[in-house]
């Protein structure tokens, strides 16, 4: 995890090898419900990334076969979508480099 906001929010506790997967699983819930990394045009036809998508696509690729898919994997409606063969454009929203800390930290934002 990174110290910028446009990264998923710090959590309030540290990465630990018993949790660490199920700690990962929630931030990436966690960033596909907030509109600062994730945005679905409501006619399908546009999603909206965040930049981390961009710069580690082959990551994304490598275990859910494109960006698109391992997105689609929090957000049934894009599965929905790239099910029916509706593959929407990709943009790729303004990276927010601003310093991450406990006080910036949109409302909700994980543990």
């Amino acid at each position: 995890m990174c110290a910028a906001i446009g990264c998923p929010p710090l959590r309030a506790e540290a990465y630990t090898g018993a949790r660490l997967e199920q700690q990962l699983e929630e931030q990436a819930r966690y960033v596909h419900a907030h509109e600062r990394w994730f945005r679905l045009a409501p006619d399908g036809r546009s999603v909206e990334l965040t930049k981390l998508y961009e710069w580690y696509g082959g990551d994304f690729v490598q275990v859910a076969g494109s960006v698109l898919a391992y997105a689609a994997r929090y957000v049934p409606r894009l599965e929905q979508l790239l099910e029916a063969g509706q593959e929407p454009a990709v943009r790729w929203l303004e990276y927010d480099w601003r310093l991450n800390d406990l006080g910036n930290r949109p409302a909700g934002a994980g543990p």
